[in-house]
């Protein structure tokens, strides 16, 4: 959730990119709107097909997509509040009697429009998969970790003896 309201009436809808663990995959794109005591949601079901599996693909979607929540006051009212936003989310989503599993990875999200400019700034490049490695040893330290580590407990004794023979000498 923002702090407070976003204006994103300038826009025609979001953009993003999507990749998931395997095809067939269901999720919503949530929209929120409205004060803390009356939060609308507005709500998009995307089915992931099989190429988001393989890598990233583009999503477009028009705020005439997303429609009220069915548990909610006016459901199926179309969204038309681009300019009273307090947040976004993405949620994963099931069919009855099926198991809610898989990974769902979001990047570049973006106002459509002709003026519209990233929500959060893009990678140089499209985004990409990351390559699979493998682990690499780190080379073993020697010695002692770090030497005031080493020397506070000595320190610390020899703190604790001065201060004995200090209060033995003043008697």
């Amino acid at each position: 959730m923002f702090d407070s309201p976003q204006d994103w009436s300038a826009g025609d809808g979001l953009s993003f990119y999507f990749t998931v663990e395997q095809a067939g995959l269901l999720f919503d794109m949530d929209l929120y709107a409205g004060t803390p005591e009356n939060r609308e949601t507005y709500l998009y079901t995307i089915e992931a097909p099989a190429e988001s599996a393989a890598g990233w693909i583009p999503m477009e979607l028009r705020w005439e997509d997303f429609h009220r929540a069915a548990w909610e006051e006016n459901a199926g009212a179309p969204f038309a509040k681009a300019n009273e936003l307090v947040g976004i989310a993405f949620g994963m989503t099931t069919l009855p009697d099926a198991p809610n599993v898989g990974s769902l990875r979001v990047d570049d999200i973006y106002l459509l429009g002709a003026d519209s400019a990233p929500l959060v700034e893009p990678a140089a490049n499209p985004p990409a998969e990351p390559e699979a490695t493998e682990p690499v040893e780190e080379a073993r330290r020697r010695g002692l970790n770090c030497g005031g580590a080493a020397l506070a407990p000595f320190a610390l004794v020899g703190f604790a003896f001065l201060q004995k023979r200090s209060r033995n000498v003043r008697r």
